[in-house]
């Protein structure tokens, strides 16, 4: 039972009404057009699998490195934090430079067909050393056991790894507003800012809503709460209503 699931999540026939899509009969939610099963939700948390990666890392497939749970961790409308995982710098191993940038002090290695990896399973995201490495390289992120961060590296890289992960996220309170009071939240391209599309026929000004770009400020459509409620056991889902705006707190705590 994946229990009640509102906003920042919504169902396909309904894009306007959050900013992450769930699929509840096939349990999966889409996250920057990335797909993955629910396994569990915990408040403002979701238990996530990375489809077919147990059973490439069962293989020991270098197909394994194809997967990338590297979401970006902050946007003006929400943030995420992703627990145990490991980056590791995938590279073409055809490059004969790779031994200057990748520090054999610092770097562990792993070759797997025609790619060589770089990680160090004592580092987190955010405290490997700043990288000029070349095109032929890119950064990915995997997750790794809950029960330990890094296993023994006798073990293989590939045990050291794992297909499920904890995603956590916090709505930024622009975000809730906007959305609250009839809005959809985006993120101009530059600079990356919040602003809320009013996407109501008419704008909180009065003019056409698609061509003024309205932000939320203001008297403008509010917006009824629906929960999903998905009971995967069942495959149902099922949408209530809750009650308006005007009887939930605003975002000081208070009653509107």
């Amino acid at each position: 039972m994946l229990g009640y699931v509102s906003f920042p999540f919504y169902k396909s026939s309904e894009p306007d009404c959050g900013l992450w899509k769930v699929d509840c009969g096939n349990r999966l939610i889409e996250l920057e057009g990335i797909k993955f099963e629910i396994l569990g939700r915990y408040g403002a948390s979701m238990r996530l699998k990375v489809p077919i990666l147990g059973e490439l890392l069962k293989n020991n497939s270098c197909q394994t490195f194809d997967k990338d749970v590297n979401l970006p961790l902050f946007s003006p409308s929400i943030s995420y934090l992703i627990d145990n995982s490991l980056t590791l710098f995938k590279c073409n191993s055809s490059n004969k430079t790779l031994g200057e940038v990748f520090d054999s002090k610092i770097f562990q290695s792993y070759a797997c067909g025609s790619i060589i990896l770089y990680y160090n399973t004592s580092l987190g995201p955010g405290e490997y050393p700043a990288l000029d490495f070349p095109s032929s390289c890119s950064a990915i992120r995997l997750p790794v056991p809950q029960s330990s961060v890094a296993k023994s590296n006798n073990s293989g890289l590939f045990h050291q790894l794992s297909d499920r992960f904890t995603l956590s996220w916090t709505v930024s309170g622009e975000c809730y507003a906007c959305y609250y009071r009839g809005g959809m939240c985006q993120t101009n391209n530059a600079p990356k800012e919040f602003y809320c599309r009013n996407t109501s026929k008419v704008a909180v000004d009065g003019t056409n809503a698609e061509e003024s770009g309205a932000r939320s400020e203001g008297p403008g459509h509010r917006r009824n709460m629906k929960v999903i409620v998905a009971d995967f056991s069942f495959a149902n889902t099922v949408l209530v209503k809750t009650p308006t705006i005007d009887e939930l707190p605003d975002r000081n705590g208070r009653n509107t």
